[in-house]
């Protein structure tokens, strides 16, 4: 049986008969390609990051402050991890809100911008994944499968 995230089910769950690729053979390629070139980055210290880093999970306080909300995807992973999404959707038209980030985090080492740049990989993979995953899921939980 194939994963969700490999076909479009166009007969049945679980790819049965007929099935479509959700992910063309060369966006997959270049994901696997980006996964181990991940993984020859050598061992990597994982900490707690919470994944859906953005700005929708951030809740202004009336002190001032800010909370973080959602924590559903977090689990220990390299710290970095924490900033794809802050990289990958909200820097590219807003080089302003990285420079500021940056200028309290501090400069990103060219460790920091490898994980970022193969990990955008991997959070691309969930985007597309996800729907048919939820579909899935939805479908088991109503007796459809």
């Amino acid at each position: 049986m194939k994963s969700a995230a490999c076909c479009r089910h166009s007969s049945s769950p679980g790819c049965g008969g007929t099935s479509t690729p959700i992910i063309p053979p060369p966006r997959r390629a270049e994901i696997t390609a980006h996964v181990l070139e991940l993984t020859q980055l050598g061992p990597l210290s994982a900490v707690p990051c919470h994944l859906d880093f953005t700005v929708r999970n951030l809740i202004a306080q009336p002190n001032g402050d800010l909370a973080i909300i959602d924590f559903e995807h977090s689990r220990r992973d390299p710290a970095t991890r924490d900033l794809v999404r802050l990289a990958t959707r909200t820097w590219p038209p807003r080089p302003d809100l990285e420079e500021a980030f940056l200028y309290g985090y501090g400069p990103l080492s060219d460790l920091d911008r490898q994980i970022i740049e193969h990990s955008a990989h991997l959070d691309a993979l969930t985007a597309i994944a996800r729907p048919y995953m939820t579909a899935l899921t939805l479908g088991q939980m109503s007796g459809r499968t």
